[in-house]
Parts: structure tokens; C-alpha cells; sequence
């Protein structure tokens, strides 16, 4: 179907507005915006900018690389598939990077980013790079170690920083977003819209993000203040 009679349809059903998820792949939709309010979760909707609901995915992890460092991790290191990346707009690696920045020069790791998950590329990264910790949206990176012979936390530790609150319980250490808060938000922002008539796209696009919270886990080594946190 072609964005014109995509746009005759949405006008001809009444809809004065659209919520828009995100998309399989990150590229423009062209309907007739100017009769129309809108709002995108995510950023795969590249043009037009229209206002924007999300996780914040840099703060999100920035607060999980922080939380290594209170645990003694000193060489995170990041997994990721490019695709995933692509679909945050970049903003896991470039925290990754910036944290990376302000570490010592001999903690610094070549992220591995990955056209498809490959065990054996994981294994060999792991390898050849010596990271204490992982960090990835991937729980597959934490089923490979271990069938590799590495004992988490032990050996080394695995942190996963996009699970969902509303998933089952997970073993892994790491951030839980909160799919559900970013649905509210978004539909909240889209009836504003309607009522004041906010139609077209934006001259002055908005974000509106929301943070992670941390989950506890099983696959990092405990704070180093969590006994006196304790008592």
C-alpha cells in the first residue's frame, strides 16, 4: 500500500490521530501529515521528526556501566547486533564509548558489533580482549560463556541492559525498561495533541524519554558496600 492511499484511508475512517510504533526498519514515512496529529515510540520513523516517546537508552546505559564500576568491574566490555543499535539511534555504543573515555587507557574495549548472533565470534571477542564483565541486550551472550566453562559471576560477569519489567523473572544482573510507562506517556501526549489540534509536523520536535531501573540478578559479583548497605 503507498503512503497516499495509506493517508486517503486514515481520512476517509475519521482518524484525526496516529501513535506510531516502532518499525521493523528505521527509514522515512511520507503520509500527509498536515491533517493528521502524530506521535513515534522509538526512532525508527527517521523523517519526518515528529514528536518522540522512548527509554532513555543513554542514561539507561550509563547507569548500568556506573553500577559495574561500584561492583569493581573495570573492563566492560559491549556486545551488541547492529541492527539493535541502529534501532536506538546509536545510544548504547555512544555511552559505551564517552564512559569508556574517562577510563584508564588499558580498560579501553573494541565493542563487538555483530550482523547476526555468532557464539563463536562472542567466545573469541571474550578471548582475546579479557573483558571482566559483558554488557549486551543479549541473553545469548550469557548461555555461550557458560557453556564455554565460564562460571558467572565468577569468572566473569554478564550484564543485560534492556530487559523488560513485564517479562519473566531473568536471571541475569542488569537494567529493566518499562515498556508499559513509555505506552502511557505516549498516548497522553497524543490526546493533548488532538485537543489542541497539533496536527503536521512539528517545527520544534520533542523527546520524551523514560529511565531504567536496576535489576538485580545473579550474573554480577555483589557491591563492594553491599554488607554495610545491608547492616
Amino acid at each position: 500500500i503507498t503512503d497516499r492511499r495509506m493517508s486517503d484511508i486514515l481520512r476517509a475512517r475519521g482518524i484525526e490521530g496516529m501513535l506510531l510504533a516502532p518499525q521493523q526498519h528505521p527509514g522515512p514515512m511520507n503520509l500527509d501529515w498536515a491533517d493528521f496529529s502524530a506521535v513515534t515510540i522509538g526512532y525508527t520513523v527517521v523523517r519526518p521528526k515528529l514528536h518522540n516517546v522512548f527509554h532513555h537508552d543513554y542514561r539507561i546505559m550509563t547507569a548500568l556501566l556506573q553500577e559495574l564500576g561500584r561492583r569493581d568491574y573495570r573492563r566492560p566490555g559491549l556486545v551488541e547486533l547492529r541492527e539493535h543499535d541502529l534501532r536506538v539511534d546509536h545510544h548504547w555504543l555512544a555511552s559505551y564509548l564517552v564512559h569508556q573515555q574517562a577510563q584508564p587507557v588499558r580498560s579501553h574495549l573494541p565493542p563487538l558489533i555483530l550482523d547476526v548472533w555468532n557464539e563463536k565470534a562472542c567466545l573469541r571477542w571474550v578471548e582475546r580482549h579479557g573483558p571482566d564483565a559483558v554488557v549486551s541486550k543479549l541473553p545469548e551472550v550469557a548461555v555461550a560463556l557458560r557453556q564455554a566453562g565460564y562460571r558467572l559471576p565468577a569468572d566473569i560477569g554478564v550484564a543485560l541492559h534492556s530487559m523488560v519489567e513485564q517479562g519473566p523473572p531473568n536471571e541475569c544482573s542488569g537494567m529493566l525498561k518499562h515498556p508499559l510507562q513509555v505506552g502511557q506517556m505516549a498516548v497522553d501526549l497524543l490526546i493533548d495533541m488532538i485537543h489542541r489540534n497539533e496536527k503536521g509536523v512539528p517545527t520544534l520536535p520533542q523527546q520524551h524519554l523514560i529511565d531504567g531501573s536496576w535489576h538485580e540478578g545473579r550474573t554480577l559479583r555483589p557491591r563492594a558496600d553491599a554488607h554495610a548497605c545491608a547492616s
